[in-house]
């Protein structure tokens, strides 16, 4: 049996261990607040849950300020070095693509980061397309003599055969001069299937010239805000026909898109000018080459004639021709046939030399009307025409080229299916 100062000293006792768990508890919920409702745990448990709690970020809290300080540079350094690395590769993507729109005509002057290339110092242009179309509309005569002069190319080389036989026949006959008069056709068939071929290439390659030109204002027509014709829809891309018509767009931009579009019509039809009076000076020089050698051969034939009808009088000549009738035809032959050469090579050479002149001029008159566009007159003079009259000039010039050019080919086939159904 317990006493009653025992009973007292326990109940004291367990009143003290009461109060230290009271004030524990309420420390514990001083530090955390949102376990205010959790119940006092013992210490021991409390311990257990720190212990499994411990996180990496603890140990090295433990692990003290020496290992810590050597961790941390080498983390920086690693995420400064893919910084780095990434912003150089952002840098070099955004410069490649900036310099990608920039060169498309048609997109640069709507690209923010082109807007540099539209503040550099350029001379200042007034498109005049009116003159332009002026120019390329000379091309219908240019069209006219290349069919002509492929025509001739078609006839030239069927007396291609014919000269052929012809100097066979001269190597077998007993003239004075066959070696030389045979050795001067065999020549002239090949210079003369040469010429015939550089004929024919050359009127391809005018057709070809307009073929661009038409193609060229049928996508001005479309930027300068009309439906291009049938000729030229194929041109014109989904690009070209989403964009703004001229009207509706800044002013700035308009100009420069304007100009642009001029500069480059004149650029293609200058160098296809070029390449025009290049290959028309060749024709023609090799068409004079083969006049020279045919006016040899026709002196030697014209000779041989001459000394002919001087021994005509003669009791051997009169004995000759009773035996030999068939030189004096032969003769009689080469004539007639080298005349046929003759008029078809100055046919040729008459319709190449046009052309040569018409296509110099078309330059001079193209180098003028470049020049003659950044000067003041010419400019305080053409911000006055409308732009419908631009367009229409250009839309007039497209049509008749495209119908110069159908007809060219027209002209071709109907005269080689002529020769070939009369021979």
């Amino acid at each position: 049996m317990l006493t009653q100062e025992e009973l007292s000293s326990n109940e004291s006792d367990y009143e003290e261990e009461v109060e230290k768990s009271i004030e524990l508890f309420v420390d514990n919920n001083q530090e955390d607040p949102h376990n205010c409702l959790e119940p006092p745990t013992p210490l021991l448990e409390k311990q257990a849950q720190k212990n499994l709690t411990h996180t990496p970020e603890d140990t090295d809290k433990d692990t003290g300020p020496l290992l810590k300080n050597r961790r941390i540079p080498l983390g920086l350094s690693w995420r400064v070095a893919v910084c780095l690395v990434l912003v150089a590769l952002f840098v070099a993507a955004f410069l490649s693509f900036s310099k990608v729109p920039c060169k498309v005509p048609f997109i640069h002057g709507y690209q923010s980061r082109c807007v540099g290339k539209l503040d550099l110092p350029r001379s200042v242009v007034t498109p005049d397309f009116i003159r332009l179309a002026w120019v390329q509309s000379q091309l219908e005569s240019v069209m006219e003599d290349s069919a002509s002069t492929s025509t001739v190319a078609v006839d030239m080389k069927d007396l291609e055969m014919e000269i052929r036989d012809l100097g066979t026949r001269v190597m077998h006959s007993s003239l004075a001069s066959k070696d030389a008069l045979g050795r001067g056709l065999k020549l002239f068939v090949h210079e003369a299937k040469a010429a015939s071929g550089r004929l024919q290439e050359f009127g391809n390659h005018v057709w070809g010239v307009v073929d661009r030109i038409v193609s060229e204002n049928g996508h001005v027509l479309t930027m300068l805000g009309t439906k291009p014709l049938e000729k030229t829809e194929e041109f014109s891309s989904s690009v070209t026909n989403s964009l703004m018509l001229v009207e509706h767009e800044i002013p700035a931009i308009a100009r420069v898109r304007s100009e642009d579009l001029w500069l480059e019509g004149v650029e293609l039809l200058n160098r296809s000018l070029r390449k025009l009076i290049h290959k028309a000076q060749s024709n023609v020089d090799s068409l004079q080459d083969l006049g020279v050698r045919l006016n040899t051969i026709q002196g030697m034939i014209v000779a041989e004639g001459h000394k002919h009808r001087e021994e005509e009088q003669t009791l051997i000549w009169r004995l000759w021709r009773r035996w030999f009738k068939d030189e004096r035809k032969l003769l009689a032959h080469s004539v007639t046939l080298l005349q046929k050469v003759q008029d078809d090579h100055q046919r040729a050479l008459s319709h190449m030399i046009r052309v040569l002149l018409v296509v110099e001029q078309m330059s001079n008159d193209l180098a003028n009307l470049k020049k003659g566009t950044v000067t003041p007159t010419i400019i305080a003079g053409s911000y006055g025409i409308p732009i419908e009259s631009h367009i229409t000039s250009i839309q007039g010039v497209t049509e008749r080229l495209a119908y110069g050019q159908a007809r060219m080919r027209e002209i071709e086939d109907s005269y080689r299916r002529e020769k070939f159904i009369s021979s």
